[in-house]
Protein backbone atom coordinates (compact mmCIF):
# COMPACT_ATOMS: atom_id res chain seq x y z
CA UNK A 1 0.00 0.00 0.00
CA UNK A 2 2.98 1.92 -0.01
CA UNK A 3 1.77 4.47 -2.97
CA UNK A 4 -1.25 5.59 -0.97
CA UNK A 5 -1.46 8.63 0.54
CA UNK A 6 -2.19 9.06 4.48
CA UNK A 7 -5.43 10.31 3.99
CA UNK A 8 -5.94 7.27 1.18
CA UNK A 9 -4.83 4.98 3.30
CA UNK A 10 -7.26 5.93 6.63
CA UNK A 11 -9.99 5.82 3.89
CA UNK A 12 -9.28 2.70 2.71
CA UNK A 13 -8.96 0.82 6.56
CA UNK A 14 -11.77 3.24 7.80
CA UNK A 15 -13.98 1.68 4.93
CA UNK A 16 -13.16 -1.85 5.17
CA UNK A 17 -12.62 -2.19 8.57
CA UNK A 18 -13.93 0.18 10.59
CA UNK A 19 -17.34 2.13 9.29
CA UNK A 20 -20.05 1.16 11.75
CA UNK A 21 -18.36 -0.17 14.61
CA UNK A 22 -19.34 1.13 17.84
CA UNK A 23 -16.25 3.28 19.35
CA UNK A 24 -16.99 2.62 22.71
CA UNK A 25 -16.80 -0.76 21.98
CA UNK A 26 -14.10 -0.39 20.26
CA UNK A 27 -12.38 2.13 22.91
CA UNK A 28 -12.99 -1.29 25.35
CA UNK A 29 -10.82 -3.64 23.13
CA UNK A 30 -8.46 -1.46 23.06
CA UNK A 31 -8.34 -0.89 26.69
CA UNK A 32 -8.15 -4.67 27.63
CA UNK A 33 -5.30 -5.19 25.28
CA UNK A 34 -3.06 -2.01 26.45
CA UNK A 35 -3.63 -3.79 30.10
CA UNK A 36 -1.55 -6.58 29.01
CA UNK A 37 1.39 -4.93 27.47
CA UNK A 38 4.49 -3.78 29.59
CA UNK A 39 7.24 -1.61 28.57
CA UNK A 40 9.29 -4.51 27.23
CA UNK A 41 6.74 -4.77 24.32
CA UNK A 42 8.01 -1.47 23.11
CA UNK A 43 11.38 -0.48 21.30
CA UNK A 44 13.51 -0.30 23.85
CA UNK A 45 15.49 2.46 22.82
CA UNK A 46 12.69 5.01 22.27
CA UNK A 47 11.46 3.51 26.05
CA UNK A 48 14.90 4.59 27.49
CA UNK A 49 14.25 8.45 25.97
CA UNK A 50 10.75 8.50 27.30
CA UNK A 51 11.96 7.28 30.71
CA UNK A 52 14.50 10.07 30.72
CA UNK A 53 12.33 13.12 29.06
CA UNK A 54 9.71 11.95 31.97
CA UNK A 55 12.15 12.18 34.78
CA UNK A 56 13.72 15.22 34.34
CA UNK A 57 9.92 16.59 34.00
CA UNK A 58 9.99 17.64 29.87
CA UNK A 59 6.35 17.97 28.27
CA UNK A 60 5.81 14.31 26.48
CA UNK A 61 3.35 14.89 23.54
CA UNK A 62 2.78 12.21 20.89
CA UNK A 63 1.45 13.17 18.14
CA UNK A 64 0.40 9.79 15.72
CA UNK A 65 -1.24 9.32 12.73
CA UNK A 66 -3.08 6.14 13.95
CA UNK A 67 -6.51 6.42 15.45
CA UNK A 68 -6.82 8.19 18.78
CA UNK A 69 -9.11 5.51 20.36
CA UNK A 70 -5.75 2.95 19.28
CA UNK A 71 -3.21 5.55 20.69
CA UNK A 72 -4.97 7.61 23.38
CA UNK A 73 -5.07 4.18 25.28
CA UNK A 74 -0.97 3.55 24.65
CA UNK A 75 -0.19 6.83 25.98
CA UNK A 76 -1.88 6.63 28.49
CA UNK A 77 -0.53 3.52 29.15
CA UNK A 78 3.21 4.64 28.75
CA UNK A 79 2.86 8.05 30.37
CA UNK A 80 2.78 10.78 27.81
CA UNK A 81 1.24 14.10 28.81
CA UNK A 82 -1.04 14.31 25.70
CA UNK A 83 -2.18 12.85 22.79
CA UNK A 84 -2.92 14.08 19.41
CA UNK A 85 -4.15 11.37 16.89
CA UNK A 86 -6.46 10.83 13.94
CA UNK A 87 -9.91 10.77 14.72
CA UNK A 88 -13.81 9.30 13.61
CA UNK A 89 -16.86 11.20 13.63
CA UNK A 90 -19.79 8.77 14.89
CA UNK A 91 -23.72 8.82 13.97
CA UNK A 92 -26.59 8.99 16.41
CA UNK A 93 -26.22 5.28 16.93
CA UNK A 94 -22.54 6.44 18.31
CA UNK A 95 -21.07 4.28 15.44
CA UNK A 96 -17.85 5.09 13.34
CA UNK A 97 -19.11 7.39 10.27
CA UNK A 98 -16.35 9.28 8.79
CA UNK A 99 -12.79 9.94 9.26
CA UNK A 100 -12.78 13.80 11.24
CA UNK A 101 -9.17 14.57 10.76
CA UNK A 102 -6.22 12.77 9.97
CA UNK A 103 -2.94 14.01 11.21
CA UNK A 104 0.10 13.73 9.11
CA UNK A 105 3.52 15.28 9.15
CA UNK A 106 2.18 18.82 8.64
CA UNK A 107 -0.25 18.52 11.10
CA UNK A 108 2.26 17.51 13.40
CA UNK A 109 4.16 20.24 13.16
CA UNK A 110 1.59 22.48 13.37
CA UNK A 111 0.39 20.93 16.32
CA UNK A 112 3.80 20.89 18.19
CA UNK A 113 4.37 24.83 17.07
CA UNK A 114 1.09 25.49 18.69
CA UNK A 115 2.08 23.34 22.13
CA UNK A 116 5.69 25.32 21.75
CA UNK A 117 4.04 28.66 21.79
CA UNK A 118 1.33 27.75 24.39
CA UNK A 119 4.01 26.63 26.91
CA UNK A 120 6.48 28.75 26.14
CA UNK A 121 8.95 26.30 24.72
CA UNK A 122 11.47 27.30 21.91
CA UNK A 123 12.33 25.11 19.25
CA UNK A 124 16.02 24.45 20.77
CA UNK A 125 14.54 22.56 23.70
CA UNK A 126 12.15 20.81 21.27
CA UNK A 127 13.18 16.91 20.31
CA UNK A 128 10.98 14.84 17.83
CA UNK A 129 10.89 11.47 17.53
CA UNK A 130 9.63 9.56 14.21
CA UNK A 131 10.02 6.10 12.23
CA UNK A 132 8.88 7.54 9.30
CA UNK A 133 10.21 10.41 6.42
CA UNK A 134 6.72 10.93 5.53
CA UNK A 135 7.10 12.96 9.09
CA UNK A 136 10.01 15.35 7.85
CA UNK A 137 8.06 18.21 8.41
CA UNK A 138 7.35 17.34 11.80
CA UNK A 139 10.73 16.74 12.99
CA UNK A 140 11.84 19.89 10.82
CA UNK A 141 9.77 21.66 13.52
CA UNK A 142 11.51 20.98 16.33
CA UNK A 143 14.79 21.68 17.35
CA UNK A 144 16.19 18.17 17.06
CA UNK A 145 14.79 15.37 15.02
CA UNK A 146 15.45 11.91 16.10
CA UNK A 147 14.88 8.96 13.81
CA UNK A 148 13.39 5.90 15.63
CA UNK A 149 13.91 2.36 13.57
CA UNK A 150 13.07 4.53 10.55
CA UNK A 151 12.56 3.90 7.42
CA UNK A 152 14.67 3.95 4.62
CA UNK A 153 14.20 6.89 3.00
CA UNK A 154 14.03 8.83 6.90
CA UNK A 155 17.55 6.67 7.51
CA UNK A 156 19.09 8.07 4.70
CA UNK A 157 18.04 11.98 5.07
CA UNK A 158 18.48 11.27 9.32
CA UNK A 159 22.02 10.44 7.90
CA UNK A 160 22.85 13.38 6.10
CA UNK A 161 21.04 15.78 8.98
CA UNK A 162 23.67 14.35 11.40
CA UNK A 163 20.45 13.73 13.61
CA UNK A 164 20.39 10.50 15.77
CA UNK A 165 19.08 7.17 15.07
CA UNK A 166 17.83 4.93 17.71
Amino acid sequence: MGYLTLNELHERIFHRWLLGYSLDMLREEVKSFALQLRESHFYPPAMAHLRHAKERGHLTLLLSNSPQFLVGELAELLGFDAVYASSYAEDSERRLSAISSVVTGIEKADILKKCAHKFGICKENIVAYSDSYLDLPFLQAAGRGVAVNPDRRLRAFSKKAHWPIL
